[in-house]
Parts: structure tokens; C-alpha cells; sequence
């Protein structure tokens, strides 16, 4: 529930001109910067804890010994996990 309200706070602020930080971006790039930010501010959600850690044990796993390069650009799902993941650290780091 928070996690839907604090999107929707953060894009209501961003409709005053002096705060739209994607002012200069197409549609599109807006679009898709917009549905990033859901994505990733929605998956912090602690309900979601259990199939994340899951997901990142499993990759972990996968990789095994061989190492980890970070996403070519046209892995843009991989990217997008790795957001995901890092955003909920910081905010399950958070001891407030």
C-alpha cells in the first residue's frame, strides 16, 4: 500500500515544472523511465522479499565460479532485476 502511494506522491510532484526532472524527455523515454520507477519502488514491497532472494540465490547459483559482467545494454530485463534488487537492499537497509 505505501509503496503504491509514495510512486503516486513522487509523480504528483513532478507535475510542478520546477520539480519535473524529465522535462526534457521524449514520451516514450518518459514512458519508460516512469515504468521503471514503478517497477522498481513496487517491488520493495516486503511481500515480495521471499521470491526476490529466490530469484538472486538462483542467479548467484547459475553463475557459480565463472564471475559477473555487468549487463550488455540490450539486457535491459537483467538491468532492470539488478535495480529492482539494489533498491530494495538500500530500503530493507534502512533501520527506520
Amino acid at each position: 500500500v505505501l509503496e503504491n502511494m509514495h510512486v503516486a506522491e513522487v509523480f504528483e510532484l513532478m507535475r510542478k515544472p520546477e520539480n519535473d526532472i524529465f522535462a526534457t524527455f521524449s514520451k516514450t523515454q518518459y514512458r519508460a523511465v516512469r515504468k521503471m520507477v514503478i517497477e522498481c519502488v513496487l517491488n520493495t514491497d516486503m511481500a515480495l522479499h521471499g521470491n526476490n532472494l529466490s530469484l538472486v540465490q538462483s542467479k548467484v547459483a547459475a553463475l557459480g565460479n565463472t564471475g559477473y559482467e555487468f549487463p550488455e545494454d540490450n539486457a535491459m530485463e537483467e538491468r532492470y532485476f539488478l535495480l529492482k534488487v539494489f533498491l530494495h537492499a538500500a530500503d530493507i537497509s534502512n533501520p527506520l
